[in-house]
């Protein structure tokens, strides 16, 4: 039972606007609820006796980074995740949310038998790793600190990338269009990173023959450009990377057939007709996600 003073909180809080609002929560006033939806606040999955409760969005990318991590454990070790289908813009503005995150965004990890919750996707994924994985079964670290220091680099660029990614996607269409080109082509300055290391390390995944938590961290972005540049910007991304990251196109491939990341993914359509509406509020540039300039 929460105590009742955290919802007394909570409300003047809600009542001072203070809370704020999660990224890519206005994703469900622009999509349908799925066919399989439930009367309830939000769809549940897995067992209700589960250690750990994961609160997740389906059209969130730092969400969906936390979903694959527990589905590659899941698969490894058999850990158990009751994973909870929060509808944003709605269940993450309510007092029983905030008491798991007071930021009101996904994903949110709660260890049932503490009762502790834990947020941030990069902070999560760590966790699952540390307290699921420790034996490395799942692979999803790496023995070696060294290694271990490289991926987390690898992971810091990441953001680099998906925030050149919605720049270039929120940049307005009277840009010039060498200002425009040089914005996308920040995009594919990051990409070499990701194909460098695949190149000399020789591997199918960022973490060798399996993924690790680089690759959880990056591809929902890499679904999400796959998807909205050819959709909205007529920018032929899945061309260029055969054309020239042809290692990174085929670790593209790899992830999407494994089971625990294919499970996660949406049809193109739907992310591109959700960022039309985000666009068309200036959604990223209003939440601090792209640069303002453009």
């Amino acid at each position: 039972m929460v105590p009742r003073q955290i919802y007394v909180f909570v409300f003047t809080v809600l009542m001072l606007n203070l809370v704020p609002v999660s990224c890519f929560s206005l994703s469900r006033l622009f999509l349908r609820p799925p066919s399989n939806s439930l009367s309830l606040l939000m769809m549940s999955t897995g067992s209700a006796s589960a250690p750990y409760t994961l609160y997740v969005s389906e059209t969130c990318p730092y969400a969906q980074r936390s979903l694959i991590a527990a589905n590659l454990v899941k698969e490894k070790t058999g850990t158990e995740f009751d994973v909870k289908m929060v509808k944003l813009g709605e269940d993450n503005k309510q007092p029983w949310f905030l008491a798991l995150n007071p930021l009101g965004k996904v994903p949110v990890l709660k260890d049932e038998r503490s009762g502790v919750s834990i947020y941030e996707s990069l902070v999560v994924n760590e966790f699952i790793a540390d307290a699921c994985d420790s034996d490395r079964t799942a692979g999803l670290t790496s023995a070696s600190p060294m290694e271990r220091a490289n991926m987390r680099i690898r992971i810091t660029r990441v953001d680099t990338l998906a925030r050149a990614f919605f720049t270039f996607l929120s940049a307005s269409p009277d840009l010039p269009e060498i200002e425009s080109n040089a914005l996308l082509e920040k995009i594919f300055e990051e990409l070499v990173v990701f194909e460098h290391h695949l190149k000399e390390s020789g591997g199918k995944f960022m973490g060798g023959s399996c993924p690790d938590l680089c690759d959880c961290a990056l591809f929902p972005f890499i679904e999400r450009m796959n998807a909205v540049l050819p959709g909205l910007r007529a920018v032929d991304f899945p061309g260029r990377l055969k054309a020239e990251f042809p290692f990174f196109s085929k670790w593209m491939d790899s992830m999407r057939e494994l089971p625990a990341v294919k499970s996660t993914c949406l049809s193109p359509e739907v992310f591109v007709e959700l960022y039309k509406k985000f666009l068309s509020i200036d959604y990223f540039k209003k939440v601090g996600m792209a640069d303002k300039k453009g």
